[in-house]
């Protein structure tokens, strides 16, 4: 589901209401969201930090985490942050990312999809 998700995501969204129906037919999913409210600056260390901590163990068949920061910011640090840490402490099943930026967001926000594929 996070592989096709990507794959639309990607190459542009060219059937909106094929891409509704996919989404509305998805498995179940949980959402959690995970802010770096902190200086920018220390967005990777607050990050990191945040997944190990406080962050729970996610079950499911797969998940997709989507990373939103701002302009201007090193997207490869945060990227390789938020991959290195899910991939360290084994938080996720199967994850996926997707990275964008924006100059609306004034903080480093990672929204977690967790998808049950077993109902």
């Amino acid at each position: 589901m996070a592989t096709k998700l990507i794959e639309q995501h990607q190459s542009g969204i060219k059937d909106t209401d094929a891409f509704r129906e996919f989404i509305m037919n998805a498995p179940p999913f949980d959402v959690d969201k995970i802010k770096a409210v902190c200086s920018l600056e220390e967005s990777g260390d607050y990050l990191s930090d945040t997944i190990y901590r406080w962050f729970p163990t996610q079950e499911g068949g797969s998940s997709l985490v989507l990373i939103n920061c701002p302009e201007g910011v090193d997207s490869n640090d945060v990227a390789e942050t938020v991959w290195a840490a899910f991939g360290s402490f084994l938080k996720l099943p199967k994850p996926k990312y997707i990275l964008s930026q924006s100059h609306d967001v004034k903080e480093v926000i990672l929204t977690i999809l967790t998808f049950d594929e077993r109902k």
